[in-house]
């Protein structure tokens, strides 16, 4: 009886809400969403491993490369061409850079990134190639970069169609940031929607030590897009939270303190 009353009470939170969504094509090439930085003061670039060289397989293959500006519509695409074990880093702010006048896709979005060739050994386990590689960001012409890895599997292609992944919740959800932000730094928070429909999010910032609101943010992600959200003048500590519908509402979080910057998942 306990457990049929605790699975009653889960029930409103888990039933068919899943993390992601599972592509009912075997032939969907799975990406995460990715978010590109293109400023003055920040450059982007992406680190593109050979998925199939891994899996045993030899010869040419080709990943596209699919970038989607802040309202999640796609401005351009590229096509890579990898060798055996050929591993690049791709300079993402220079071919926007190089393929569009500045300022005409904005200074931040979203890309994914599909690997054509499926090893057999992934089909012969009914599974998927999924892109969940590393993005480095530089701030002010630093000659380090900071690094963040994928988030979950976001989104699907399949011939020139997309299916997006992410999992949304019957109420809403506090995805709580772990983190807590200190006086004399600032904070960009960026936020992704890998769902099929728009989502509404606020984000409310609390102070560490009493629990009070000090700001709050609301805004709505189209499908695809990424919202950038700008927190300075932090005086105290303080904590974020996250509330949307979406299941996994995780940012990826910038901290900037004067010319030094890290990256992270909240």
């Amino acid at each position: 009886m306990k457990n049929f009353i605790k699975r009653v009470r889960r029930a409103p939170w888990t039933f068919k809400q899943p993390l992601t969504a599972v592509p009912e094509d075997k032939k969907t090439k799975i990406s995460d969403l990715f978010v590109w930085r293109n400023s003055d003061d920040w450059k982007s670039s992406f680190e593109l491993l050979n998925i199939a060289y891994l899996f045993g397989e030899c010869g040419i293959f080709q990943v596209d490369i699919v970038f989607f500006d802040a309202e999640g519509s796609v401005f351009f695409e590229k096509t890579i061409e990898l060798f055996n074990g050929d591993r690049q880093t791709l300079n993402i702010s220079k071919i926007l850079e190089d393929n569009f006048k500045a300022g005409v896709v904005g200074e931040f979005g979203t890309f994914a990134v599909f690997h054509r060739n499926t090893p057999d050994t992934v089909v012969k386990f009914n599974s998927f190639v999924a892109e969940r590689g590393y993005v480095s960001y530089c701030y002010r012409g630093s000659l380090l970069s900071s690094y963040v890895h994928g988030n979950l599997d976001s989104i699907g292609k399949i011939d020139q169609n997309y299916v997006l992944l992410g999992g949304t919740s019957l109420l809403k959800r506090d995805y709580n940031l772990q983190y807590q932000l200190l006086p004399g730094c600032e904070c960009d928070i960026a936020l992704t929607n890998p769902c099929s429909k728009p989502q509404k999010v606020t984000i409310k910032t609390f102070s560490f030590n009493d629990g009070r609101i000090i700001e709050v943010f609301y805004s709505k992600i189209n499908s695809r897009a990424a919202i950038m959200y700008a927190l300075k003048g932090i005086s105290q500590p303080c904590r974020i939270s996250i509330e949307s519908r979406m299941i996994m509402a995780r940012p990826i979080i910038f901290i900037n303190k004067g010319d030094n910057m890290d990256v992270f998942h909240g």
